[in-house]
C-alpha cells in the first residue's frame, strides 16, 4: 500500500508540474505575441511574473524592453539586472547583450574583462554575434592587446555563418590589410554580402569601393546608389555627404538612374542591386 501511495503522490506531483509548465509556456507565448505586435506594456506585464519565477526567456525579454526603451523609458540598470539573471542560466543572447553593456559601460561601470568573459561564454554556445563582438575588441584593443589576426579569425567565424556586422568588419580588415593581406576584391565580397543583408555601414563601404574603384570598376552611379540607400535607411550623415559629393560627378540623367536603382534595390530587399 505504501509503495502505491507514494507512486500515486509522485504521479500527481508530476502532473501538476507538467500543467504548471504548460500554463507558463502559454503565458510566455501570450507575452511574445504582444511583443511582436508592438504592445510592449502588455508584454512587460506578462513577462515580469514569469521572469521573477526564473523563466529565462522572459528575463531576456525584459532585458530587451528596458535596454531598448520599448514602451518604457530606457533603463540600463534594469536591463543589466534581467540580462544577468538570464545569462547566469546560460542564455547565449543574454550573455552577448550583457557583454555589450559591460563593454559600453551601460547600467554598470565599463569593464572590458567582464565583457570579454560574457562574449566568450556566448560564443562557446555558437552565438555568432558574440564572435563579432570578440573580433571588435581585438581589432581595437579593448581590454586586450590589439591583435588583427585574432580579430580576423573571430570575424570570419561569424561572417561565414551570415552575421552581417561581422561580414562588414571582415571586409574592412581586407580593405586595409589588417591581419590579412590587403585584398580589395575580398573586401568587396564581404561588404556586398553584408550590404545585401541590410547592414548600412556595409552599404556605405560598398559605395566607397565603387567611388574609388577598389576591387570593382569605378562606377559613380553605383556609388551614388549605395550611398543613397545607406543614407535613407540609416539617416547616415556621412553617406548623405558622400552621395551629395558624387552627385557633382554625375549628369541629371545618371542621378535619376542611380535613384531608380536604389529604389529597386530597397524594394527587392537589397537583392538584384547591381
Amino acid at each position: 500500500m505504501s509503495k502505491i501511495s507514494k507512486f500515486g503522490a509522485s504521479l500527481a506531483i508530476l502532473m501538476m508540474a507538467s500543467l504548471s509548465d504548460v500554463v507558463v509556456a502559454d503565458e510566455y507565448d501570450d507575452g511574445m505575441a504582444a511583443f511582436e505586435k508592438g504592445d510592449f506594456p502588455t508584454a512587460r506585464e506578462i513577462f515580469k511574473p514569469l521572469a521573477a519565477q526564473g523563466l529565462v526567456k522572459a528575463q531576456f525579454g525584459l532585458g530587451r524592453i528596458y535596454e531598448e526603451g520599448l514602451g518604457v523609458d530606457i533603463d540600463p540598470v534594469a536591463a543589466l539586472h534581467w540580462y544577468m539573471l538570464a545569462a547566469e542560466q546560460g542564455e547565449p543572447s543574454a550573455q552577448n547583450n550583457l557583454g555589450w553593456m559591460y563593454e559600453k559601460g551601460e547600467g554598470t561601470a565599463l569593464d572590458y574583462s567582464a565583457a570579454l568573459k560574457w562574449y566568450r561564454l556566448s560564443a562557446a554556445q555558437g552565438h555568432y554575434p558574440a564572435y563579432n563582438n570578440i573580433g571588435w575588441m581585438y581589432q581595437y584593443g579593448e581590454g586586450v592587446d590589439q591583435n588583427y589576426e585574432t580579430a580576423v579569425r573571430s570575424y570570419r567565424l561569424a561572417a561565414e555563418h551570415g552575421n552581417a556586422p561581422a561580414q562588414n568588419n571582415l571586409g574592412t580588415l581586407y580593405k586595409y590589410g589588417q591581419g590579412v593581406e590587403q585584398d580589395y576584391a575580398m573586401a568587396v565580397k564581404w561588404f556586398r554580402l553584408s550590404a545585401q543583408a541590410g547592414d548600412h555601414y556595409a552599404q556605405n563601404n560598398l559605395g566607397l569601393m565603387y567611388y574609388d574603384g577598389n576591387g570593382v570598376a569605378q562606377d559613380y552611379v553605383k556609388a551614388h546608389m549605395w550611398f543613397n540607400i545607406a543614407a535613407i535607411e540609416n539617416t547616415n550623415k556621412d553617406s548623405g555627404k558622400f552621395r551629395d559629393d558624387v552627385s557633382l560627378k554625375l549628369t541629371a540623367e545618371q542621378i535619376s538612374q542611380a535613384q531608380a536603382l536604389a529604389t529597386r534595390c530597397v524594394q527587392e530587399s537589397f537583392n538584384n542591386c547591381d
